[in-house]
């Protein structure tokens, strides 16, 4: 194993980074769409919405009114991907601003950790500046 390269702490998300000093455990972790991520990763959305059904209630329905957890951003089921980690500030439930999501929302306000390129297993850590697409280049 390369030097650079160190196991994460037992039972976390993620097993391996190029970063050493990488040491958040995730406490869950969201796919999503480039078009969301790319605001996440830019520094343009701070709040994750996430609609009030028994499949959310059961994942963070116990995060209201609590902070400090984290969790791992993807860009969708990719296995080499760019990551974001956030810390969750607050989650509350509420309505959400983007017009035609009716209904309640668990809202997780949340600060960027850190930003990664994921290769598989191993994380490398991304300097803030570089900016991300909302869309894909690709056809």
């Amino acid at each position: 194993m390369s030097e650079a390269i160190k196991p994460k702490a037992e039972g976390g998300i993620m097993n391996k980074t190029i970063n050493p000093d990488l040491t958040i455990k995730p406490d869950l972790v969201l796919n999503m769409k480039r078009e969301w991520l790319a605001k996440v990763w830019n520094g343009e959305k701070t709040v994750e919405y996430r609609e009030r059904k028994p499949y959310w209630d059961r994942r963070i329905g116990g995060w209201v009114g609590q902070r400090g957890k984290f969790v791992l951003m993807v860009l969708g089921y990719r296995r080499d991907t760019p990551a974001v980690i956030i810390r969750v500030d607050k989650v509350d439930i509420g309505t959400c601003p983007y017009k035609g999501w009716d209904g309640e929302y668990y809202r997780l306000h949340f600060a960027v950790v850190g930003r990664y390129m994921k290769y598989g297993d191993l994380f490398a850590p991304m300097d803030g500046s570089v900016r991300m697409e909302e869309r894909s280049n690709k056809r």
